[in-house]
């Protein structure tokens, strides 16, 4: 019969051959087996091993191990140094001839610094910015439609935007009246904001600054009002406060309310190249602008 590989040889000769050819193989494994010297057990230390050095209570451990170079990488920055903020908001307030209250808050709201922080000043456009919030909520809740028209022709969107980046008073005034004076400081007072009333437009330098801890946090929000609201207050126009004061080295977030030059107020989101952020509230009565720049340049001396 035919095959692919071609005739089969009989059996009784291919048996014969298939047994002196494994009595050859096992012969030569013999001799081999005999002749090599046996090795011994590698003691070498293998990848990732930990080994004792000459000094008993430590141990070497090999270097590569990435997980721990990640961790290395990963750690957290440095804090903000309270004492140096809090030593030099003290001396700044000391110096100025009208009324200042400063507050430092890190982006959980923690205190960093303050110095009459409960003191209630007139809010002027300050107000806004509790607005803002609670605006970008109703947004977030669905309760409104962000482009449906709100005021002057601008978009609800449009006036979100316009009521922080150029403080935009229509838009905050219609805002405000529907959410409600009333519900709005009622809803502050759940955030833990307590001293800021309808009438009189009254707040504090610690209230805006918890309100903006909260912008910065982005609580509350969905991520593109936070964004939206994050780009609104970089770019707002009034600038010759903190954002003066500040080098180019800080991006500032901010907003402004003032009277005249009387009564001057900016409350900001202070962010480093790092990436490390923290909120820093002046409010201000005959003090200016420009020595509110100057506490800005001051702070910055000691942040970096």
């Amino acid at each position: 019969m035919g095959s692919r590989y071609g005739k089969i040889k009989s059996k009784s000769h291919v048996a014969t051959f298939a047994v002196a050819l494994l009595l050859l193989v096992s012969s030569s494994m013999l001799v081999l087996t005999r002749d090599s010297p046996e090795e011994p057990e590698s003691t070498a230390p293998t990848e990732n091993s930990i080994i004792p050095n000459e000094h008993p209570d430590e141990l070497l451990i090999e270097p590569d191990e990435p997980e721990a170079e990640e961790e290395a990488d990963t750690k957290d920055l440095p804090i903000f140094n309270a004492t140096s903020l809090d030593s030099v908001i003290s001396q700044w307030e000391s110096q100025q001839t009208g009324k200042a209250s400063v507050v430092a808050l890190t982006e959980d709201g923690d205190i960093l610094a303050s110095i009459n922080g409960e003191d209630e000043y007139f809010s002027a456009s300050i107000y806004k910015l509790y607005v803002a919030y609670f605006g970008y909520q109703q947004v977030y809740d669905g309760v409104v439609d962000p482009s449906e028209m709100h005021v002057n022709g601008h978009t609800r969107a449009e006036c979100l935007d316009l009521m922080i980046r150029e403080s935009d008073s229509p838009c905050a005034e219609k805002l405000w009246g529907e959410i409600g004076q009333q519900t709005v400081v009622d809803r502050l007072i759940d955030l833990g904001i307590t001293n800021t009333t309808k009438g009189g437009l009254r707040t504090t330098a610690h209230d805006a600054a918890v309100m903006m801890a909260y912008m910065s946090r982005g609580e509350g929000l969905d991520t593109e009002s936070h964004a939206r609201f994050l780009e609104s207050a970089k770019s707002q126009i009034y600038r010759n406060a903190l954002n003066k004061g500040f080098s180019d080295n800080i991006t500032v977030y901010n907003k402004i309310g003032f009277r005249e030059q009387s009564e001057y107020h900016d409350v900001a989101i202070v962010e480093l190249a790092d990436g490390r952020r923290f909120v820093l509230s002046v409010f201000t009565d005959g003090v200016g602008s420009s020595n509110i720049a100057d506490l800005g340049r001051r702070v910055e001396s000691v942040i970096l």
